[in-house]
């Protein structure tokens, strides 16, 4: 498939070149990996489990949402907590190992479709460079491996490999409860098999069972791993968004921002100015464009179950708008729309096949490099630079520092308490975003106890956190940790006047985040 015109040296160049992209996108999982951004309380809620598991201190799969937390990340948590000692840096490495087992995974299957060396390349840089890829990499919770199962899952879609997608599909939906949402996208080449004039009747058969049995999975995913699911659809307003078709408009807008990285870094770092969105989504639009306008030029024959996962990922994109809305697709809620993610730059690499059997494969291939270096330099300017600089401005929990500020605040305690001489060392932390994370740092650390404000109930009520209320643990020693100017910080300031403040966590810019008060004796 290589052109004409190509000289016999250019494939070596174009490889060279290729693997240099790929491990500066592995180097952007990893870089800064326990810092940036901060850390939140759902990852570390996830590491508290697995280390009370470890040492038989009990330690859950249940979430909060009364749904099993993702088995396969917990369990890679697990063997990597049997290694290494709690530190941010464990807690997110499985997730940095599973975006980059993405991008080697990603160039195997594709050649498993019968693609050529340079499509499969193809594929591989768009996952390994897709900014909202690279940002999932780098936060530890159950989300990060939608990616590989929906990959996995459309594979074996494609190859027409009924048992393998049988199994592949529930087993991805136990990764995200909103993954069943790809059932629709699965379907696409099971239907465009389904029409297909060649396939014999026994063939037809089975695709309508395996239809059957993804609905199937499809109702007890729904009805038993996401208990609030019914009530979550009502009160999205799938009626209005019938009568209302033009707010489809801005799902899809999201939806190019989902791509272009604006989504990801607003959630993470910052939000960003409407100049920076157009030229992010510029880029994506017009690279998909092309592929769009070049493959329904140039289909070639047997291209049936191309097609139909082009319209499985349409009917996909309404169905989820009509379901979830625009909301679940938005900053901050983007983790409800990840399953749309690897089979649509899936199809865009598989897609690229009859453009480079046309135009010659250095062209194609050079095209999907230019996206890709344009979505690593985004990176470094969105989402590495502003953290470093600045530490961020989105949610606190996620602003950040050199090193990372709870960790910070965790270790200004722990040094306090030895020149104190303290023998039983108390943190209570003002909410979940501090509680966990802390909790997570205590770990394996004797006689270490990390209480939350909410436990006492008087606080909650709005009285006085007295010192002749506090519990014994909580009394004269304790230390308070809060977001600096918080409520609960100015709530504590009146209620335990005397609570000392012992130290000021700040952010990469200087500005105030964390602090950290201790209860003195008198």
């Amino acid at each position: 498939m290589t052109g004409a015109n190509e000289a016999p040296a250019a494939p070596h160049a174009r490889i060279a070149l290729i693997l240099a992209i790929l491990l500066v996108a592995c180097g952007m999982r990893l870089y800064g990996l326990s810092r940036l951004p901060g850390v939140n309380g759902d990852e570390a809620w996830t590491g508290v489990q697995v280390e009370r598991m470890i040492h038989h201190q009990g330690g859950t799969l249940w979430t909060g949402h009364g749904r099993p937390d993702n088995p396969f990340y917990f369990a890679l948590l697990y063997l990597v907590h049997l290694v290494l000692s709690p530190s941010f840096f464990a807690l997110r490495l499985p997730a940095a190992l599973s975006g980059i087992a993405l991008i080697p995974l990603s160039y195997w299957l594709v050649r498993r479709l019968d693609r050529d060396r340079w499509i499969a390349c193809s594929a591989a840089l768009l996952l390994a460079c897709a900014p909202i890829n690279i940002g999932y990499s780098r936060i530890g919770w159950g989300p990060t491996h939608v990616q590989l199962a929906t990959l996995i899952a459309t594979y074996f879609a494609m190859r027409r490999n009924w048992w393998g997608l049988a199994l592949s599909f529930p087993m991805a939906c136990l990764v995200h409860p909103t993954v069943v949402f790809s059932a629709v996208i699965l379907a696409g080449p099971l239907v465009a098999d389904f029409f297909s004039s060649s396939l014999p009747r026994r063939r037809k058969k089975w695709i309508v069972l395996t239809a059957l049995g993804a609905a199937v999975s499809l109702a007890a995913v729904l009805a038993l791993g996401w208990p609030g699911f019914y009530s979550f659809l009502r009160g999205r307003g799938v009626g209005h968004r019938l009568r209302n078709p033009q707010e489809l408009g801005l799902f899809l807008l999201l939806f190019g921002e989902l791509f272009s990285g604006s989504t990801v870094y607003s959630f993470l770092v910052e939000p960003q100015s409407a100049a920076a969105r157009w030229i992010l989504d510029l880029a994506f639009w017009g690279f998909a464009a092309a592929v769009v306008v070049g493959f329904v030029r140039l289909r070639p024959p047997g291209s049936a179950r191309l097609l139909g996962l082009g319209g499985g990922i349409l009917a996909g994109v309404v169905a989820s708008y009509l379901i979830l809305g625009t909301g679940a697709i938005s900053p901050h809620h983007e983790r409800y729309s990840l399953y749309l993610v690897a089979p649509t730059l899936l199809w865009c690499s598989l897609a690229l096949d009859p453009l480079a059997r046309r135009y010659g494969s250095r062209r194609v291939v050079y095209g999907v490099v230019a996206l890709s270096a344009f979505w690593l330099a985004s990176f470094v300017v969105s989402f590495l630079v502003p953290l470093e600089r600045e530490g961020g401005s989105s949610h606190p929990t996620f602003r950040t520092a050199r090193p990372e500020p709870k960790s910070q605040a965790f270790e200004w305690i722990v040094r306090d308490a030895g020149q104190r001489g303290t023998r039983e060392l108390v943190v209570i932390a003002d909410d979940w975003w501090n509680f966990w994370p802390l909790a997570y740092l205590a770990h394996g650390r004797p006689a270490t106890t990390v209480r939350t404000l909410s436990e006492l109930e008087f606080f909650r009520q709005g009285e006085q956190l007295r010192r002749d209320r506090l519990p014994d643990t909580m009394r004269a020693g304790a230390y308070l940790v809060a977001f600096a100017d918080s409520p609960s910080e100015k709530e504590l300031r009146q209620s335990v006047p005397e609570a000392t403040p012992l130290a000021t966590i700040r952010d990469a810019a200087g500005r105030e985040l964390l602090r950290v008060w201790h209860i003195d004796d008198d």
